[in-house]
């Protein structure tokens, strides 16, 4: 298992459509017979969506001056910290990422008891 730090990029994605893409599978996989409906979970959901496989967001940075997720990783970011930036991406420099790292970091083990304390967090996969 990876035990570094995990760097994501997505590009012409939206947290909409990867949704439908998640509950169109679960649908899927009840018509085949392979799941009812009382199987559906919050941790079933997050093993079909894009995003499976890969640890909980911890720091989301959106760029832009924007205040708002824009449709972005909704679900996977409810337990992590949002850093707004008063930039737009190609501006973006190292000492703006280490500010939003080191601001992460006075928040960590806030966000960390938030998400051990979630019952069950929607980042908490099976595997």
């Amino acid at each position: 298992r990876n035990k570094q730090a995990v760097f994501n990029i997505c590009f012409a994605y939206t947290s909409t459509e990867e949704t439908v893409h998640a509950v169109d599978m679960l649908q899927r996989a009840q018509h085949a017979g392979w799941v009812t409906p009382g199987d559906v979970t919050p941790e079933l959901l997050v093993r079909c969506l894009r995003t499976k496989g890969c640890p909980p967001v911890d720091l989301l940075i959106r760029t832009s001056g924007e205040t708002r997720l824009s449709d972005f990783l909704v679900w996977q970011a409810s337990h992590a910290h949002l850093a707004f930036v008063d930039k737009l991406w190609p501006d973006f420099t190292f000492v703006d990422f280490l500010r939003c790292v080191l601001d992460y970091s006075r928040h960590a083990p806030a966000l960390q008891l938030l998400r051990r304390c979630s019952d069950p967090g929607p980042q908490q996969s099976t595997k």
